[in-house]
C-alpha cells in the first residue's frame, strides 16, 4: 500500500505548513522566557527548530506507517502506540546526540539566539511534544477512520441481513399459496373443466404477479389491486357465495404504495382463520381511510386450528418492520376484526 492508502489522505501536501507553523512556534513554546524584540534574535532559533521538525515528522510519519502496516486492526491500539512510542524514543535521541555533536565539534561559533540558552531539557521537551504531538494527530485520524469503515461495514451487513430476511418472509408465501390452488384445482378438474381451465388461467396471472413482484419491496396500490382480481376469482372457485368481497378504495390512492402481495396475504388469513360455509359466509371489506388501508372481516373463528405457517398477518408486520416503515394497526372487537396498512407515498 502507499502513503496515501495507509495514513488514509495525502499529508504531504499539508505538511509543509504544519512543519514550518511547529518550527515557528517552538521557538516561543519552550525557549522563549523573555519577550522576542528583534528578529535576529528569533529566526536562527526558528531555522534550527523547523529543521528538527521536519525530521521528526518524516521520521515519525514514517514509524506510524511502518507500524499500520504490521498492526493494522484498531484493537491492536495498545500495540501500535508501545512501538511507536519505542522508536520515536530512539530516534529523538539519535537526533539530539547528533545535534550536540555538531554544536559542539563543527558549529563551535553558533549561539542560538540571545533569547535563552535551550538547556538539554527543554530540547528534549521540544523534540518529545513534536513527534508525540504528530504520532497522536494520526492516530486519532486513523480510529475515526477505522470507527468509520465499522460503521459502514455494520450498516451494509445490517442491509444484507434484513433483505435476506425480508426476502425469506416474502417468499413464504409461495408454496402457502400454491398448495392450497392446488387442492382446489384438483377437486375441480373431475367437475367442471371448463371452469378448472379458467382457474388455471387466473393462477398463472396471479402466479406472475408473485413473480414480478419478487424482488420489490413497496409497489403502486392500483398494482396489487389489479392482481387481487385474480386471486379474488379463485378464492370464489373456492368457496363460491360462501365468502363476500367488497372493495371501496377511491382512484385518487391508486399511486400509493403498498407492500406486495399483503391483501393477498390478509385474504388468505381471514380465510384460514376463520369458518367460510353457506350459513356463515366470510364477509371482506377493503377499504381507505386517514393514508391506511383497511381490510376487515367478520368474526367467526374456527373452533379448532390447524398448525399455522405463520404466513400472513405476521408476515406483513415483519416487512413493515424490516423496511423501517410506519406500524401496521390491528384491532379486534367482538365481531370483527381490522387490519390497517399504512399508504405510502
Amino acid at each position: 500500500m502507499n502513503r496515501k492508502q495507509i495514513l488514509g489522505f495525502n499529508d504531504l501536501k499539508f505538511a509543509p505548513v504544519f512543519i514550518l507553523l511547529l518550527g515557528m512556534l517552538t521557538p516561543v513554546m519552550f525557549f522563549g522566557n523573555k519577550p522576542i524584540k528583534l528578529p535576529a534574535e528569533y529566526f536562527p532559533n526558528a531555522f534550527i527548530s523547523t529543521i528538527m521538525t521536519a525530521i521528526y515528522y518524516f521520521s515519525g510519519v514514517e514509524i506510524i506507517m511502518r507500524m499500520r502496516r504490521k498492526y493494522p486492526a484498531a484493537s491492536d491500539l495498545g500495540k501500535r502506540l508501545f512501538w511507536q512510542v519505542i522508536y520515536a524514543a530512539i530516534i529523538i535521541a539519535v537526533v539530539q546526540t547528533v545535534i550536540i555533536f555538531l554544536m559542539q565539534n563543527v558549529f563551535t561559533d553558533y549561539n542560538p539566539a540571545r533569547i535563552d540558552e535551550p538547556t538539554g531539557v527543554q530540547a528534549l521537551l521540544a523534540s518529545a511534544f513534536l513527534t508525540l504531538l504528530t504520532m497522536s494527530i494520526y492516530e486519532i485520524i486513523y480510529l475515526f477512520q477505522k470507527y468509520k469503515e465499522a460503521e459502514i461495514a455494520r450498516e451494509k451487513l445490517q442491509r444484507i441481513n434484513l433483505q435476506s430476511q425480508l426476502d425469506t418472509l416474502k417468499n413464504q408465501v409461495n408454496p402457502h399459496f400454491l398448495f392450497n390452488s392446488l387442492n382446489t384445482l384438483t377437486s375441480l378438474i373431475p367437475e367442471d373443466p371448463k371452469s378448472a381451465i379458467r382457474f388455471v388461467e387466473k393462477l398463472s396471472q396471479t402466479y406472475r404477479h408473485i413473480l414480478a413482484v419478487g424482488n420489490e419491496k413497496l409497489i403502486p396500490l392500483r398494482a396489487e389491486l389489479r392482481a387481487l382480481d385474480a386471486y379474488v376469482y379463485l378464492l370464489k372457485i373456492r368457496f363460491g357465495d360462501k365468502i363476500i368481497i367488497d372493495r371501496d378504495v377511491p382512484a385518487a390512492y391508486a399511486e400509493d404504495l403498498i407492500l406486495p402481495l399483503s391483501l393477498q396475504m390478509l385474504m388468505e388469513n381471514a380465510v384460514k382463520h376463520n369458518v367460510v360455509s353457506a350459513a356463515h359466509p366470510l364477509h371482506i371489506r377493503i377499504s381507505v381511510q386517514d393514508n391506511f388501508l383497511i381490510v376487515r372481516n367478520n368474526l367467526q373463528l374456527k373452533k379448532q386450528q390447524f398448525n399455522s405457517t405463520k404466513v400472513g398477518l405476521a408476515n406483513i408486520k415483519a416487512r413493515y418492520e424490516l423496511l423501517g416503515k410506519k406500524e401496521v394497526k390491528v384491532r379486534e372487537t367482538e365481531g370483527e376484526f381490522l387490519v390497517e396498512l399504512p399508504l405510502l407515498k
